[in-house]
């Protein structure tokens, strides 16, 4: 499985035990964290190592820029660093639709320092008081090393080109400008939460995804496609099924027919042609294998045990559903289906007395596509809110409604 790739880009000395936890942090969650210092970075050893560097940004998701008080190693045969130039393919990736997301975080007393700064350059600069100075001096006063932050020319160029300052006051709205500042490492993954959708831990996501895809696919094969792309149940049969009920009530003896309406046959005759269509398509090896994994187990803090949850119960539920679908399906031959529907067809009745053993085949059937149809639709609404307290679906099982039991 392709894990989505995060790049971490910032200088390594003074972000190092920073880098660090992020990628643990990262990892954990999922995600591949391509970092420089790791023996893990997927880097092309054949060519020159900045080279390298900028190649894996360019096959990464998500890029990370972390802005610190040092500006790092510079590009050789260039001005700017290597980290801003890192920045600079992931911007270029990022208006290419290549990269999803670039999130960058600036250290507070960065942010503090600089802001400082510009006051002091707009001080120099407007002041009368300054006019006998010359510029170079004015630079060198506005631009000197401080205790926190050394290359504070440098720095305050790379948070404009991150800001996209130079577009804004040409009039545009440039896209990922945005910037977090922050103290300590809880800042940085309060917002990576957030940007990331971390709330939900990366494996339940894909097996989210796998399963509402199954899901989907399911409901393709025992329904009706709809114009504006949604699919209905076949409801018809309902009527017969209830017709049973009322049977098996007053009588013990299957062997034998049982009055049926012209009207209700014509409601059910169409499951009845098609019933059997998708069956062998069902699928349940995705069901099987979240379970088997235990994602959505939940914590249970009084008896400090992994429980089953709605969830899980409702997919070991359609797991059985589906196997004893294909079960009853493929002990229903096609010549007694088409037996059973010529007896129809070639017969103009107000009543039909069919076969009592037949109707409970076709019923079996019924039960069978409809539990597995509600339950579908209960698993696809807990996927989408994530609400696990809505009622179970109403389980139907050999004549009798078992309510909500799953």
């Amino acid at each position: 499985m392709k894990k989505p790739t995060v790049f971490i880009s910032s200088t390594i000395y003074d972000f190092r035990d920073l880098r660090s936890a992020l990628k643990y942090w990262l990892e954990e969650a999922g995600y591949d964290v391509q970092m420089s210092e790791y023996h893990d970075f997927e880097k092309d050893a054949s060519t020159n190592s900045y080279d390298a560097c900028l190649n894996v940004i360019q096959k990464c998701d998500y890029f990370i820029l972390l802005i610190g008080t040092r500006v790092g190693g510079m590009m050789p045969g260039d001005t700017i660093s290597i980290t801003r130039k890192e920045y600079q393919i992931a911007y270029e990736q990022f208006q290419q639709g290549k990269i999803i997301k670039i999130i960058t975080f600036i250290r507070q007393s960065v942010c503090d320092v600089v802001t400082d700064r510009e006051a002091l350059i707009s001080l120099l600069k407007y002041d009368s008081q300054f006019d006998g100075i010359s510029t170079y001096d004015k630079n060198a006063i506005a631009y000197h090393n401080s205790k926190v932050i050394a290359g504070v020319e440098h720095i305050m160029d790379f948070i404009n080109e991150v800001t996209r300052k130079k577009e804004f006051k040409a009039g545009e709205k440039p896209q990922n400008n945005w910037y977090n500042t922050f103290n300590s490492f809880s800042n940085i993954i309060e917002v990576l939460r957030i940007e990331l959708a971390l709330n939900q831990n990366i494996s339940v996501r894909i097996a989210e995804h796998n399963v509402k895809t199954a899901l989907q696919y399911n409901i393709k094969q025992i329904s009706i496609g709809n114009q504006d792309g949604s699919h209905t149940y076949f409801h018809g049969f309902h009527g017969i099924r209830e017709k049973l009920i009322e049977f098996s009530k007053a009588s013990s003896n299957i062997f034998t027919t049982i009055s049926i309406p012209k009207k209700l046959v014509a409601k059910a005759f169409e499951f009845m042609v098609f019933c059997k269509a998708g069956i062998p398509d069902l699928e349940t090896m995705i069901f099987e294998d979240v379970i088997t994994k235990g994602v959505f187990l939940e914590y249970d803090k009084s008896t400090e045990v992994f429980v089953e949850s709605n969830i899980c119960r409702a997919l070991k539920q359609m797991i059985r559903e589906i196997k004893r679908l294909k079960r009853v399906s493929s002990e229903f031959s096609s010549e007694d289906q088409t037996r059973i529907l010529d007896k129809i067809n070639k017969k103009e009745s107000e009543i039909f007395e069919l076969d009592v053993v037949d109707l409970i085949r076709y019923n079996a059937m019924y039960e069978g596509e409809y539990n597995i149809y509600h339950l579908s639709e209960f698993l696809l609404k807990y996927i989408r809110t994530h609400n696990n307290a809505d009622d179970y679906p109403q389980i139907l099982a050999g004549l009798v409604d078992k309510g909500t039991s799953i």
